[in-house]
């Protein structure tokens, strides 16, 4: 077994590398580690860059560069965590390796799902997007294709329609919801993104559920959706819902429902083990990853002292087409009471959603320079009214004096 390390990381992504900078910066002089099954440090809201070949796996590196050297931060890359022994304080990775610890981080991210649909388990042509070998073979499997179909219309899927149809792929995109991006806008403000998808090629099939796969051998060759409607295609990427990489915890006692439970220090069942990130089933937006592995580092230092109790208002940031949008807070209104003031033209939309002069989501497409003023209202739950001023006008000043 190797030396123990002061603090082990397990994951290199948006939570684990954030909380690796903010361990470094508190503590100069202790041991840290990451551990990894990736080969490479990559952006994930990046990656479909990789399909559009506009990146390589090398320039989707989110850290600065010579951060590990510069920092005496040692990664362990194409590492498998296998299981972890709180009692004995090791983490044990499938290649018969072992790493000691003092305090631990699990931020070991999620895994895309293959839903349980007749044909789509055990076809070979049906690909999930999540990781750097992922999209290496998408991107073989986009090599010759004609048609591609892509179960789910949210970021992940629009992600890899936007990469593949520039490359000369008809591009399906099948829906459940009645328009894409249905966690993100309401229909008129996903209606904006879904117009410049299908001037680009992409066949949208909304309010369509997929009930099974016509296979020739082990090889999809349509979709079928409830209506009986079939949607050729040469390859499928199933881009809807993740599940909290944790497998290897069990029989480690550590308490895991849905992901590993964490405390509002994002501590565990185990006074020396904290998770951050998809692994503990929190928000999955990279910049909340980052927040919650800092949140970690603090209390890894100095003892449960930060609560992680920020409230996440960014839904998501895209830009897709040249039109860039950010939805904050609140989607739809849970009931009447709330009233929703709209504000648009050809190149701008503004949507907000008000009940008693608190605004509660706020969605932005264009032009996005008032973001900071709605997600500081959405955070602190002003009175509008106050500031004495119309809606539109308000500034971040006029809400920060009150």
């Amino acid at each position: 077994m190797n030396t123990p390390f002061d603090y082990l990381i397990i994951g290199a992504g948006a939570a684990g590398m954030g909380a690796a900078k903010a361990l470094r910066s508190l503590d100069q002089d202790s041991s840290v580690a990451v551990l990894s099954a990736d080969t490479y440090m990559i952006s994930r809201p990046m990656l479909h860059l990789y399909l559009s070949h506009e990146r390589d796996e090398h320039t989707l590196n989110f850290m600065p560069k010579g951060f590990l050297e510069n920092n005496n931060v040692t990664w362990f890359h194409d590492c498998t965590i296998s299981s972890v022994d709180p009692k004995k304080k090791t983490v044990a990775a499938s290649d018969g390796r072992c790493f000691g610890y003092k305090k631990l981080l699990i931020a070991s991210g999620a895994s895309y799902c293959i839903p349980p649909i007749p044909g789509l388990r055990e076809a070979e042509n049906v690909y999930g997007f999540r990781d750097l070998i992922d999209a290496v073979k998408i991107d073989k499997a986009a090599e010759g294709a004609k048609k591609a179909v892509i179960i789910g219309a949210g970021l992940v899927g629009l992600d890899v329609a936007y990469a593949l149809a520039p490359r000369g792929i008809s591009v399906t995109v099948v829906e459940m919801a009645d328009r894409p991006l249905a966690l993100q806008f309401p229909k008129e403000a996903a209606g904006w993104y879904q117009r410049l998808f299908e001037k680009a090629g992409v066949r949208f099939a909304l309010n369509a559920k997929v009930s099974g796969a016509v296979l020739d051998g082990k090889t999809v060759t349509s979709i079928e959706t409830e209506d009986g409607t079939r949607y050729d295609c040469d390859f499928v990427v199933v881009a809807a819902g993740v599940r909290p990489n944790c497998g290897f915890l069990q029989g480690s006692g550590i308490a895991v429902e849905r992901g590993i439970v964490v405390d509002d220090y994002l501590g565990t069942s185990d006074e020396n083990i904290f998770a951050a990130g998809d692994a503990a089933g929190l928000s999955g937006t990279w910049e909340a990853a980052t927040k919650q592995g800092v949140c970690a580092a603090h209390n890894m230092v100095n003892g449960k002292k930060t609560i992680y109790a920020e409230k996440e208002t960014v839904k998501n940031a895209m830009n897709y087409y040249g039109l860039t949008g950010i939805s904050l807070g609140m989607v739809e209104a849970p009931n009447n009471t709330y009233r929703e003031i709209v504000k648009q033209d050809e190149k701008d939309y503004k949507r907000l959603l008000i009940r008693d002069n608190i605004v509660y989501g706020a969605i932005l497409l264009g032009n996005i320079t008032g973001m900071p003023v709605w997600q500081y209202a959405i955070q602190n739950g002003i009175d509008l009214s106050r500031t004495g001023k119309e809606i539109w006008d308000i500034t971040l000043q006029d809400l920060k004096g009150l």
